[in-house]
């Protein structure tokens, strides 16, 4: 089983033909300057029998490779288009075989662990939107419709099929969903607007880099989220927009960054007590 690099595989074929060629060609000069002929012809002729077998092996070599390698392409499109991993065929391979089973069954199994995690967690965050007693939508960046609680579908008298999963410019065409994630982009903060006379709230949802990356549209006529209070802290805070600085995601900058939460968090605890 062989996978070779054809720039690389020249590299090291070409010389070897080349030290043939040359070996048996100053054999034949310097046993002929000496008169013998016989043995110098003799020597030329192995020279050239190695040359061509070494030059068969080489083309042989590389055939099989390519060889290798288309099917191993041939497995990757039938694992793409059927989800399912042709063993038998790996097993041509041999050890590198193996080992390509084992690593599949392993990112399988990450996979799987992921795919089991996000469920979880959609699980959970629907369980805490219908916990709000206000009709509650969440967005992502493009308006789509992730969540809807149960007291938004209560109230609008609507399906969940025919919320969840639709665009907001679908469900509230005259709303200007650009111009509000242009707006709280730029502020990183609750916004307010108006459709059809009725209050709707916008609250950002930020990620690990303070990147926006989630939407709460709240149709409440009281605030779910009290603005003064709950957003206060973050009025001070400089967003990478603001600044134009690059957020530092650097493994050891998250744990120094942590480390001073912590000792800032002990330190008002020590206070308050």
């Amino acid at each position: 089983m062989f996978f070779l690099r054809f720039r690389s595989y020249l590299f090291l074929v070409l010389p070897a033909l080349g030290v043939c060629i040359g070996i048996g060609y100053i054999s034949y000069t310097d046993l002929l300057s000496l008169g013998e002929k016989a043995l110098a012809e003799r020597m030329l002729y192995i020279a050239l029998l190695t040359f061509l077998f070494l030059l068969i092996l080489a083309v042989s070599t590389w055939k099989e490779s390519q060889r290798n390698l288309r099917e191993l392409e041939r497995i990757i499109e039938i694992n793409r288009l059927t989800g399912n991993l042709p063993e038998k065929r790996l097993d041509r391979f041999g050890k590198f075989g193996n080992d390509l089973k084992l690593l599949y069954y392993e990112l399988n199994d990450l996979s799987r662990k992921r795919q089991l995690r996000i469920l979880s967690q959609n699980s959970l965050i629907e369980g805490l939107v219908d916990f709000i007693d206000s009709s509650i939508l969440v967005l992502d960046l493009t308006g789509q419709v992730l969540f809807v609680n149960e007291k938004f579908l209560k109230t609008e008298e609507v399906e969940l099929s025919q919320i969840q999963g639709k665009s907001i410019a679908e469900i509230l065409p005259e709303l200007d969903f650009k111009e509000i994630l242009l707006e709280m982009s730029r502020t990183h903060a609750p916004l307010e607007t108006t459709s059809q006379k009725e209050l709707i709230r916008f609250y950002p949802i930020h990620g690990p880099s303070q990147d926006i990356v989630y939407f709460i549209m709240d149709f409440g006529k009281k605030s779910v989220l009290t603005l003064s209070e709950l957003w206060r802290p973050r009025e001070g805070k400089k967003y990478p927009e603001q600044t134009g600085e690059k957020v530092n995601k650097g493994f050891f900058s998250r744990i120094r960054s942590l480390g001073r939460k912590q000792k800032q968090l002990a330190e008002n605890t020590k206070n308050g007590a």
